[in-house]
């Protein structure tokens, strides 16, 4: 049996970004990233256990938005809106 398109479990990174909030156990290592986040607006996004690392973030908009347990190894954050943005766990760098 086919999994159905609309179901999370079966989205492409891109498509999570443009249609969910709430995106886990999704790896956005090394794309770029800056025309795929959308406004945050009302609802920002929830991050958990996605994979970051040396993923293009700059000029992004994530006002707001949570990073739990989140991999941020080398990220470019360079001019991102980050007013209000937690994180919780995860890394910032390699473990090298």
């Amino acid at each position: 049996m086919d999994a159905l398109p609309d179901h999370p479990g079966t989205r492409t990174p891109e498509e999570l970004l443009r249609h969910e909030r709430e995106i886990e156990d999704t790896d956005f290592s090394g794309m770029d990233l800056r025309k795929l986040v959308g406004d945050p607006g009302e609802e920002p996004y929830v991050f958990c256990r996605c994979d970051f690392t040396e993923a293009n973030l700059r000029g992004v908009n994530l006002r707001a938005a949570k990073f739990e347990d989140c991999r941020l190894a080398h990220a470019d954050l360079t001019g991102a809106f980050l007013d209000e943005t937690t994180r919780v766990g995860g890394r910032h760098r390699s473990s090298s």
